[in-house]
């Protein structure tokens, strides 16, 4: 099958990826719609499947690279979804990959399911499907979806008082049969893992959490009342201010200093590769940094602990993260030798 130039088929893919886009969240966005979350589904995950093509013919420049074989080409068969996203991401990325993994697997399942409603954190899961790939088509095809697509309508609508959810409620098995309520325990279990593995980076799932500012502009707020959504209970006034340093207190030299005496080869290009490899940076349980003034790096004391563990159980900690720091570096040099689809 002759597509012509590889440059405007990879375009006219992109289109059409977000055609499918657009469809799933006007779906997800309409709560009375039939078959909400199955069709939200499907049509995200083909949404994601035409815009990695799309990179995979830029970066070959050849639209051949999207079939199985030369045989199964002249019949137009492509690889599979699941195939696009291990090509994709090989390195890099990964909280990217598992999410765009448990993606085509609630896809998967979800045709031969009854699923009237989800949980709350299976819905984070696929926000940041979404938001990834508002990131994704930008960075690949020099794309702004927001030129498509307001940045409010990216955002869907679910409840949130589905995290309060337990399968073993009778208002729950009133809604699920038997085998969907084992597959979403299921799915539920393995999203919770991954989170773990992940540090809960947004990349794999948004965060939920709810502030209330004390005062009557929130831009002059110097405390708020918090409470998340996993925890429950009450929330109760503070009476102390909480800063960015009492949370995290350890500088980038600190950490180094801390660590090296105890483990000498321990030096400021271990920790620039561990932040790298290990995406660190984002991650708000072990790092800080304001944004609006362009530092300090601040870490936390879960940190320190996390990377003691990990230099004094593997002695090639060090050494894995600095490799995986230079392959994620040369996948990105090879990216960026790339000419991006234009925008059109």
């Amino acid at each position: 099958m002759n597509h012509g130039d590889p440059q405007d088929f990879a375009r006219r893919l992109v289109d059409k990826s977000i055609e499918h886009l657009i469809a799933s969240l006007e779906t997800v966005n309409r709560v009375t719609a039939p078959a909400r979350f199955e069709t939200f589904t499907s049509q995200l995950a083909t949404a994601w499947e035409l815009l990695i093509k799309a990179k995979l013919i830029v970066d070959a420049g050849d639209s051949h690279v999207i079939y199985n074989s030369k045989v199964t080409h002249n019949r137009g068969n492509t690889i599979s979804l699941k195939e696009c996203i291990n090509k994709a991401f090989v390195d890099a990325d990964q909280d990217v990959r598992s999410n765009l993994l448990r993606l085509t697997e609630y896809r998967n399942h979800s045709t031969h399911l009854v699923l009237p409603s989800l949980p709350s954190n299976v819905l984070r899961l696929f926000q940041s499907t979404v938001f990834n790939y508002k990131d994704f088509i930008e960075s690949w095809h020099s794309i702004n979806l927001t030129d498509r697509v307001p940045f409010g309508f990216t955002n869907f609508v679910f409840d949130i008082k589905a995290v309060d959810w337990r399968f073993a409620d009778s208002r729950v098995k009133e809604l699920f049969q038997p085998d969907a309520i084992d597959f979403v325990d299921l799915f539920v279990d393995t999203i919770e893992q991954d989170a773990i593995e992940f540090n809960d980076s947004w990349k794999y799932r948004i965060s939920l959490e709810w502030k209330l500012a004390y005062t009557k502009n929130p831009s002059e707020a110097t405390f708020f009342f918090t409470g998340d959504s996993e925890v429950g209970g009450t929330v109760l006034p503070i009476d102390r201010l909480v800063t960015p340093s009492s949370q995290y207190p350890y500088k980038f030299k600190k950490v180094v200093e801390l660590l090296k005496p105890e483990y000498p080869e321990f030096n400021n290009a271990s920790l620039n590769d561990i932040n790298k490899a290990h995406q660190i940076k984002g991650n708000r349980h072990f790092h800080f940094a304001d944004p609006d003034v362009g530092g300090p790096d601040l870490y936390s004391e879960a940190f320190v602990s996390w990377l003691n563990d990990r230099l004094m159980n593997d002695p090639d900690f060090l050494g894995k993260a600095r490799k995986k720091r230079r392959r994620q570096d040369e996948v990105r040099r090879r990216s960026n030798q790339t000419s991006p689809t234009a925008k059109p």
